[in-house]
């Protein structure tokens, strides 16, 4: 593939959902932005309780607007990210977004990952993300890169 500018003022109209606008996306990396008014938590599930998860590769979190409180698990803790900082979440390592600012926030994500590739919760199961189903029937090629990543991993810990 050859070099790729975006122009963030004109992306084309691919909204994903809840406030997350996908700027790129390939088998292997996405881009993509969060517009979250105050209060607005990421990872909750249809009864709104808030919900840990995790993804198969490293995610970094840039905070443009506002401020954003990012919980862990295992080791358990949090940290405040403000405007112009910027977090890495390692891949396997459970986490939720939330913005606990006094203003709309806006984060420039990304993640070596397809955007749609599942979210899982701490035993490695896929997820419900928003009002919507994310990755309970997953598609051929979300089951191969289960697969993939559980030989991966059976393999390393051999």
């Amino acid at each position: 593939m050859a070099w790729k500018k975006i122009d963030v003022e004109h992306l084309p109209s691919r909204e994903h959902s809840g406030g997350k606008r996908i700027m790129y996306s390939s088998d292997t990396f996405h881009m993509w932005l969060h517009t979250d008014p105050v209060g607005v938590l990421r990872g909750r599930v249809e009864n709104e309780a808030q919900e840990l998860h995790k993804h198969f590769a490293d995610e970094m979190f840039f905070c443009l607007q506002g401020e954003l409180t990012i919980r862990f698990a295992d080791p358990e803790g949090e940290e405040v990210i403000p405007a112009g900082a910027f977090v890495v979440v390692p891949a396997g390592q459970l986490y939720s977004l939330e913005n606990t600012g006094s203003e709309t926030m806006i984060l420039l994500g990304s993640r070596a990952e397809a955007h749609d590739a599942p979210r899982m919760g701490d035993e490695g199961e896929p997820i419900q993300r928003g009002t919507h189903v994310w990755a309970v029937e997953q598609t051929e090629m979300e089951q191969a890169i289960g697969a993939a990543h559980e030989r991966w991993s059976a393999g390393r810990d051999a």
